[in-house]
């Protein structure tokens, strides 16, 4: 498995301060060396080109302002490399084991069947690079092309960009910490993703629907945006807490059992999102902006709106959008045939220009629309309750009736036209919205502790999480090494989305991934007072490759006398 990661602040330092001194054995000279187990070979000044044999356990070590050019590579290569001045390298074909540790500057025009690994403290660019379950950890300046990646968990905390195809695929992870940037597919080629990627800084990518498109869970905590081309196909969890942004993309495409679910803020700019298979899900917790259409084009396709979304047009030609907040189209709402239906709360409010039903509509709630309203015979119109009707609103209303076009024989049932309504909008909407969660996530429970004294403090998450019903025979099973924690009053803790949470002056969070226990370490002079983190859990169903993620939950810790019990409640972060 890789790991790639990037460091910023302190760790990104200049190369003298994080070059190692490093006792050599032999010095390298000669046409060609040969680096046996216990052997390290040193080039301490001047430029040195040719050919190499490294055999586990041994060492290469390149000095600063010397310069090391390894032309080719017979036999093995599998020991490690320290380089702290410029070394130029290719590794061809066979699969290659060494661990190389860059300080300096590391330029290779293609490295491939990397199994070995790659830290990089310095510059690093290659213009090939494949992998197949080797480490990179980069901590500072990295510049990739043509990148294929097996099985590759990539944790970037400083600037990654790459320019050509980028391919991760069986596996692995992509996380980008906070305050990091990186760029994928910046220049041409394709993006597919079939990793899991966690991002909680900014992150670029372009064209990502070759082959599966993306396909597997995405977190988004920080900016992400994607340009082009997306695909969002089955086994693909993506969520959003932050910002996401579709840019000049024709559509947003969701295939299969696809699930997309908005805490924050999404935005299509140019584009469409499209739901197009049964079983897809997309579910909004907070704002969305879409300049073209949201549609719903497969029966069993769902959309469940509890805050605002903002659109060019709104079609369901199958498939039901649950709405408990705000839908404002300014073209039309259409709802076509009676597989389609909505079903709007008390709360939902929807709004547009021109409005057809042929589809199935009911519950409460308002329809504000001020052009053509068109109630077709084929539809259902039915409030569900005569003493909470539905207020349907025609600003421009050409007759004496609550639609343009109805038929007489197909009323719409405890449906009523106010005398007036104002509109409503996204600023004036105001939703604090019940979390909704795609798919079949466990459930979650707050935890509480209070405590008299400074002390370790042990939190056993199977106390409080519970794995979602069994559903078509299929039990699931609590992953307790998914948990991740992160700072409930600081989103820019660098230590957030991991195993490991540090809170300065209050203490530290750590998962024992394997027990589930949570160990919360107070700092030496934190003796009375509150902390507060959350934490987000998986579970999955056996047979079912999809992981469904938790929404965050509170831990909160108070420390000392005189402190109560606090009012529990589940606040969206």
């Amino acid at each position: 498995m890789i790991v790639l990661s990037l460091l910023t602040g302190s760790v990104a330092q200049s190369f003298s301060q994080n070059c190692p001194t490093v006792n050599t054995t032999n010095t390298i000279s000669g046409y060609y060396v040969t680096v046996n187990n216990g052997e390290t070979y040193g080039l301490s000044s001047g430029s040195w080109s040719g050919g190499v044999t490294l055999n586990a356990g041994g060492t290469i070590y390149i000095a600063p302002g010397a310069s090391l050019t390894v032309s080719y590579v017979n036999g093995d290569f599998n020991g490690k490399i320290i380089n702290c001045g410029t070394l130029n390298i290719n590794l061809y074909n066979n699969p290659r084991n060494a661990e190389i540790i860059n300080y300096g500057t590391l330029t290779s025009n293609a490295i491939q069947n990397l199994t070995g690994s790659i830290t990089n403290y310095g510059k690093l660019s290659i213009a090939q690079f494949t992998t197949n379950g080797a480490t990179l950890m980069n901590y500072k300046k990295m510049n990739l092309q043509n990148v294929s990646l097996q099985n590759t968990v990539v944790n970037n905390h400083d600037t990654l960009e790459v320019n050509g195809g980028f391919y991760a695929l069986n596996g692995g992870t992509i996380d980008n910490r906070v305050n990091a940037y990186m760029s994928l597919n910046g220049a041409y080629g394709n993006t597919e993703l079939a990793t899991t990627v966690e991002n909680a800084g900014t992150m670029i990518m372009r064209t990502a629907n070759s082959g599966s498109g993306i396909s597997r869970k995405v977190n988004n905590y920080g900016v992400m945006r994607i340009y082009d081309q997306v695909t969002i196909t089955s086994n693909a969890y993506f969520t959003n807490d932050s910002l996401l942004e579709f840019v000049n993309i024709n559509t947003v495409n969701m295939q299969g059992n696809a699930l997309l679910q908005n805490n924050k803020s999404l935005n299509v700019i140019s584009g469409n999102i499209a739901l197009n298979s049964a079983n897809g899900q997309f579910v909004n917790n907070g704002m969305v902006k879409v300049s073209g259409s949201v549609s719903q084009n497969a029966a069993g396709s769902k959309v469940i709106n509890n805050c605002r979304i903002f659109a060019g047009s709104y079609f369901i030609g199958n498939g039901v959008t649950e709405n408990k907040g705000l839908i404002w189209v300014t073209g039309e709402f259409k709802v076509e045939g009676l597989p389609s239906e909505v079903k709007n709360d008390t709360t939902g409010f929807i709004r547009g220009t021109n409005f057809r039903n042929s589809g199935k509509i009911t519950g409460y709630g308002s329809f504000y629309f001020t052009g053509n309203t068109d109630f077709n015979s084929a539809g259902v119109f039915a409030g569900s309750s005569a003493s909470s009707p539905i207020m349907f609103f025609d600003a421009s209303q050409t007759g004496n009736q609550i639609f343009d076009t109805y038929v007489q024989n197909n009323p719409a049932i405890n449906t009523i036209r106010p005398t007036a309504m104002v509109p409503m909008d996204t600023t004036g909407y105001n939703c604090t919205p019940t979390l909704a969660i795609a798919g079949f996530p466990p459930t979650t429970a707050l935890v509480y502790k209070q405590v008299c004294a400074n002390a370790p403090i042990l939190i056993n998450l199977n106390d409080y999480v519970a794995p979602h019903t069994t559903v078509n025979a299929q039990p699931f099973t609590v992953q307790l090494n998914s948990t991740k924690l992160f700072d409930y009053y600081n989103k820019g803790n660098v230590t957030n989305n991991t195993s490991s949470l540090d809170i300065p002056n209050k203490g530290t969070f750590i998962v024992n991934e394997a027990t589930g226990i949570i160990t919360f370490t107070p700092s030496a002079n934190f003796s009375q007072g509150e902390v507060k983190a959350q934490y987000i859990i998986s579970n999955t169903a056996a047979g079912n490759p999809m992981t469904y993620p938790s929404n965050k939950t509170n831990i909160t810790i108070t420390i000392g006398s005189g402190y109560s019990a606090p009012i529990i409640s589940v606040n969206q972060q």
